[in-house]
């Protein structure tokens, strides 16, 4: 049954409209016709427009009053006709906006400033500002103060809004309040914060939006402490702080870490009762989650009245951010119980959780639904959440599958790739990601792509590409901000660049413990243990309060350093004073101490202490004293532990197989090895390059093939001689093979440091420095070889290792790109039984660039597709997906 509908002065007033509200639109508008038709007196009855436009509660109603008004001839008003573009657009309907816009002849300012509105509430910002120059373009009509707040906010270019700003002082508006908001908030989303201060300040009247805009815009543009002076202004003024203030503020004191000034807004907000406005409390507990005061955190939800999904994000976010997954799981479940729908940030706080969790059954279910909600392709945000969480966990390739199924990648997707890769030891990968991605002329790395990469050229040792990186800050006139600036000194620190990792420790901001860590590490790294304790010295009397990487760094300085009462004092000192717990890798750090120094009782003794069950590392660490210090028996007990928690890494079996080789029980190397066979596991094969000129050379132990190979071994006889004059006694006991004395020394002479160092002192002028690069860790003989010939040559040697080797003064720097020419540079590397497994090593590490043709080439294979050889190319194969993981054994 249809309702009938009130009549007032002669005619219809829709309060509402009834399920027939098309009906009734029709029925009237035919009613409207017939008696304009008949020309009597219903032609003098009048529609009740305000009350049909209150009455359209959806976008089928408004599009049938807008037939109504059309067919009785109200529409033709410019009011009315503005009325229905304002309404047209509130229901997303932009293009019928414009062409009831199009309808209107005389339009004046609200018709224009009503169609501005449109766009921009619609988010067509180009459009906005088209309009707005249209408008702004004709003589019959002049914008007023409603015109330019709107599309000052559209703009997405600065030439679009300077050019409305020249507007405004053309038309004398610049004095307004609401016009010089909208102008400073403009410059403050372009960067621009001094100029919007400038027209703040000329603002003959502020009222608290305006204080409000330029407290927020020095904040987005970094400048904390000018938004904390503009606060002090504006309390002297006399200008009361809103909620939006409140908010700002408290993000300004996160920004600071000032807990304090924090906790006195937190007061002034019980004082003034804001605590119930849930746009304070949300921002509240965001502040107190930066500080880690998870109970003000608690305190501040539980007292909520009313929470959004945004309160929920927030608790949820506060405990993820402070590594708790496991509280922060609990309050999604709270929220689902009180149904509240998740949204795209809940999934991103909660994919993280999930990576904190490292449990695969939450990992598949968060992204199952995501893919169910399709918010993958919807959103970036979320996709790079995935992402990033598939990296935490190590699943790399999963990760990369979804990167790549990336509609559209932003640079935080590339980041995150890169990122992930480096923190899964795979910097080869990262360095890959890094390549594709500068193929991409839309995208321009920026500070967090630098972050990322610059890890990854430390772990590769090159140098030469990460100078490249501070290159490119220095000619952008960047600041070197603490992030890039700590990836930097530890770039260069690592690669034996001391002396400028330290000059750029100086120049970066360290009032938090990350370049502190960095800096003791690299000195730990190198073996100057005494240094490394120096700069914690420093450390602490500048104030900064050490963590658990601070020890973890200082302890393994100490271990490289044979600085054992140094290193007792700073484990108990992080027990005692900071009351930090020592995880795993303190203990290990500790065992590694000890068993350096020939103190394997102690070790055994501090393990057995433990008050948890140690892990592979420790009893690895055990092990490679014993290995050093030649225990037999402690060292089979240390290996039995340590098959049971890891029997898949191939380097625990070597190092007890040398254990045994170190004195002749030949039946134990044999058992060892069969067993590591058995198990699928094999020793890399070592190898060296050298750079010169843009080339790489390689050489290996046992292979001829150099053409310089009879220059090599006639230059290292010359040089053997004069070195045995300095004392120089070959130690034999670094060959573990069973054969004689003589042999034994032929073996240690062609080592392939041993032939790169020399083909190197060949190739350059004297006392040139020469950098080499080894795959596996340098044996103790070739180590004191290389420090007695760089004293007779006058030369400094800097060597990378696949391992770190105590006293090596230098790492050294092999470029990216001279990795891929690797073997392409060297095609008569083959074909040789141990070249077959240290070419696919390498073909992973360089990306994949090589095409198959290239990959044949360097094994002396052809296509398989002729049947020639196919074992090779399965080699090939077979070393592109496991070369990463083999070549990090030893």
């Amino acid at each position: 049954m249809q309702r009938r509908l009130p009549v007032c002065k002669g005619g219809i007033s829709l309060d509402y409209l009834s399920r027939s509200s098309c009906i009734l639109f029709h029925c009237y508008s035919v009613r409207c016709t017939r008696n304009l038709g008949c020309g009597n007196n219903e032609r003098t009855r009048e529609i009740d427009v305000e009350g049909l436009f209150r009455a359209c509660k959806k976008s089928e109603d408004i599009k049938h009053l807008h037939a109504l008004l059309t067919v009785s001839g109200k529409a033709k008003s410019s009011f009315v006709a503005t009325r229905l573009i304002n309404m047209h657009s509130y229901f997303g309907n932009v293009s019928l906006s414009r062409y009831t816009f199009d309808q209107v002849r005389d339009k004046d300012s609200y018709t224009w400033n009503s169609m501005i509105s449109a766009y921009v509430r619609n988010h067509q910002s180009s459009k906005a500002v088209k309009c707005a120059f249209e408008m702004l373009s004709r003589t019959d009509v002049r914008p007023d103060f409603h015109t330019f707040p709107p599309v000052l906010k559209a703009c997405s270019a600065l030439i679009d809004g300077t050019s409305l700003h020249c507007c405004i002082l053309k038309s004398g508006l610049e004095w307004d309040i609401f016009v010089a908001s909208s102008l400073v908030h403009m410059y403050c989303r372009f960067g621009f914060a001094g100029k919007a201060y400038t027209i703040f300040k000329d603002m003959p009247f502020r009222d608290t939006g305006c204080w409000n805009s330029m407290i927020s815009g020095f904040f987005q543009n970094d400048n904390a402490k000018e938004a904390l002076s503009i606060l002090d202004d504006m309390i002297l003024e006399g200008v009361k702080m809103d909620s939006v203030t409140v908010a700002t503020i408290l993000s300004v004191c996160a920004q600071l870490n000032d807990l304090l000034r924090g906790m006195l807004i937190h007061l002034f907000v019980i004082k003034h009762g804001l605590e119930f406005n849930v746009f304070v409390s949300n921002a509240l507990i965001n502040m107190y989650a930066k500080f880690g005061e998870l109970k003000c955190v608690l305190n501040v939800f539980d007292h909520m009245h009313v929470r959004d999904i945004v309160s929920w994000n927030s608790i949820i976010a506060a405990y993820e951010q402070n590594n708790h997954p496991y509280v922060a799981i609990k309050f999604f479940h709270r929220m689902q119980a009180n149904k509240v729908q998740p949204d795209l940030l809940t999934v991103v706080s909660l994919s993280s959780c999930v990576a904190q969790m490292k449990d695969p059954l939450w990992v598949k279910s968060v992204h199952g639904f995501i893919t169910r909600k399709c918010w993958i392709t919807e959103d970036i945000v979320i996709g790079n959440g995935v992402i990033d969480m598939y990296a935490k966990l190590g699943i790399t390739d999963s990760a990369r599958k979804v990167f790549e199924r990336l509609s559209h990648k932003d640079m935080i997707s590339w980041n995150t790739m890169i990122t992930g890769y480096a923190q899964n030891g795979l910097a080869a990968d990262a360095v890959e990601v890094y390549n594709w991605m500068k193929g991409n002329e839309d995208l321009k790395p920026n500070q967090g792509t630098r972050v990322a990469i610059l890890p990854a050229y430390s772990h590769l040792g090159a140098l030469k590409d990460g100078m490249k990186i501070h290159g490119q800050v220095l000619k952008e006139n960047l600041e070197l901000d603490v992030f890039v600036g700590t990836c930097l000194v530890d770039l260069y620190g690592k690669c034996g660049r001391l002396s400028e990792a330290i000059s750029l420790f100086y120049q970066v901001s360290r009032e938090t413990s990350v370049p502190w860590n960095t800096i003791i590490s690299c000195h730990g790294l190198h073996g100057l243990g005494e240094t490394s304790l120096k700069f914690f010295e420093e450390m602490l009397n500048e104030g900064v309060k050490p963590d658990h990487v601070t020890f973890l760094s200082l302890l393994n300085a100490c271990s490289h350093s044979g600085l054992v009462d140094q290193g007792k004092w700073c484990f108990q000192v992080m027990q005692q004073e900071y009351k930090m717990m020592p995880t795993l890798k303190h203990y290990g750090c500790m065992v590694d101490m000890f068993g350096r120094a020939g103190l394997l009782e102690t070790a055994y003794n501090f393990i057995e202490s433990m008050p948890m069950k140690p892990d592979a590392s420790v009893w690895g660490a055990l092990l490679g004293a014993c290995r050093i210090h030649g225990n037999v028996e402690m060292g089979r007990k240390a290996s039995s532990y340590l098959f049971e928690l890891d029997s898949q890494d191939a380097g625990h079996y070597v190092l007890l197989s040398n254990l045994y080789a170190n004195f002749g029980r030949w039946e134990g190397v044999n058992e060892v090895r069969s067993l590591a066979r058995d198990r699928g596991l094999w020793k890399t094969p070592g190898w060296s390059s050298i750079e010169l000129n843009k080339k790489i050379e390689v050489f290996y132990s046992g292979n001829q093939s150099d053409p310089q190979y009879e220059k090599i071994l006639e230059e290292l006889g010359k040089i053997n001689a004069k070195i045995k004059g300095l004392g120089y006694t070959p130690d034999t006991s670094f060959v573990l093979q069973d054969v004689e004395v003589d042999e034994k020394e032929n073996i240690l002479a062609h080592h392939s440091e041993r032939l790169a160092i020399i083909f190197g002192i060949l190739n350059t002028p004297p006392k040139t420095c020469i950098r080499i690069y080894k795959n596996l860790r340098v044996c103790g003989d070739c180590h004191s070889f290389t420090k007695l010939i760089s004293k007779l040559t006058e030369r400094d040697i800097i060597g990378e290792w696949g391992m770190h080797v105590q006293g090596l003064a230098y790492f050294g720097a092999l470029s990216i790109e001279m990795s891929l020419l690797l073997f392409q540079a060297n095609p008569h590397i083959c074909p040789s039984s141990s070249s077959v497994h240290v070419a696919p090593n390498l073909i992973r590490i360089a990306g994949g660039k090589f095409t198959s043709e290239e990959k044949g080439k360097l094994f002396g294979q052809k296509n398989p597709s002729t049947g020639e050889n196919p074992n090779g190319w399965r080699r090939i194969r077979d070393g592109e997906e496991s070369g990463r993981r083999l070549f990090g054994q030893t």
